[in-house]
């Protein structure tokens, strides 16, 4: 049996300490650069649609009341977490 040893594992960014990106085609490392604070900026500057936002996470909720994989207990918890998180209706 093989184990897993730190050559197997992608090379870390020395600024992020994510791994790396290589393209699998070619082998070589693609460029990438951390865009969260550019995003977030820009998403504080579009209004938020809370209808929109309700309806993601009804659909959401509605997704875990069907999941046959998750317990009532972990079906209630999540749910409980969503409904917390959902916008006030105006």
């Amino acid at each position: 049996m093989s184990t897993m040893n730190d050559s197997d594992l992608p090379a870390r960014d020395r600024r992020t300490g994510s791994p790396g990106l290589i393209d699998p085609e070619t082998g070589n490392p693609v460029p990438s650069a951390d865009r969260r604070e550019e995003f977030e900026r820009l998403s504080r500057q579009v209004p938020r649609d809370a209808e929109a936002e309700r309806a993601f996470i009804e659909g959401k909720i509605e997704m875990i009341r069907t999941d046959p994989n998750l317990t009532e207990a972990e079906k209630e918890r999540a749910i409980s977490q969503l409904r917390s998180a959902r916008p006030p209706i105006s």
